[in-house]
């Protein structure tokens, strides 16, 4: 907040729009709307954070034949069970929520490591992503200099993906000297198969898991 105010200040810059600045700490930043942010400090050269935002785990599958077998009329009742409330019908019978709705399923996440030397963080924080966004400045041969610079070659990326054991890698940003993504990639792509490097308006689906 400090930076920003003084930068602001100092370059006598005027803001057509009201600026909110939120300094966080490690842990839980906000959960709200069924996600959960949250963000750890990660191996800069200066003080950055890597962030987690993670779906709530939604409800198990409900059985529409089961329900429909056992004479449940539909409506409020089967928001219920679905909640995962027992039910009474008018006949007696105690219908268990368990025994319409699946087990919950598994909520989705997503991660994003910044600027980054590799480190343990970005491995915690990234545990069982479905996707981790992590940098991926440098390739093999300037292995040597990334750590100089706080950075993470493409290996190193994905070598954190592999221990994280996500579904899905995707690198960026790349130095200006890499005319284009294709070697990073290669070379994150010998480590963890399954890696993308980012462009301009991609866009990742991440569907729900059954």
């Amino acid at each position: 907040k400090e930076f920003i105010t003084m930068s602001l200040r100092l370059s006598v810059t005027r803001l057509s729009y009201e600026l909110k600045i939120t300094e966080v700490e490690a842990g839980v930043i906000r959960k709200a709307n069924g996600y959960t942010i949250s963000c750890l400090p990660l191996d800069h050269q200066i003080l950055d954070f890597g962030y987690a935002i993670t779906e709530d785990d939604p409800p198990g599958k409900f059985d529409l034949e089961k329900a429909r077998a056992l004479s449940i009329p539909p409506g409020p009742l089967y928001g219920k069970l679905q909640a995962g409330q027992d039910i009474v019908l008018d006949d007696g019978r105690v219908i268990k929520s368990s025994d319409i709705v699946g087990l919950p399923r598994k909520g989705r996440k997503i991660v994003y490591c910044t600027d980054t030397r590799p480190c343990q963080n970005s491995v915690e924080l990234a545990r069982g992503a479905n996707l981790l966004i992590h940098e991926s400045t440098y390739a093999e041969d300037l292995a040597q200099e990334a750590p100089t610079r706080g950075h993470s070659t493409a290996i190193q990326a994905a070598s954190i993906a592999a221990k994280a054991q996500v579904d899905r890698l995707l690198i960026t940003p790349f130095s200006p000297r890499y005319l284009d993504s294709s070697v990073l990639l290669s070379e994150a792509r010998s480590v963890f198969p399954s890696t993308d490097a980012a462009r301009d308006f991609l866009e990742i689906e991440i569907p729900k898991k059954d």
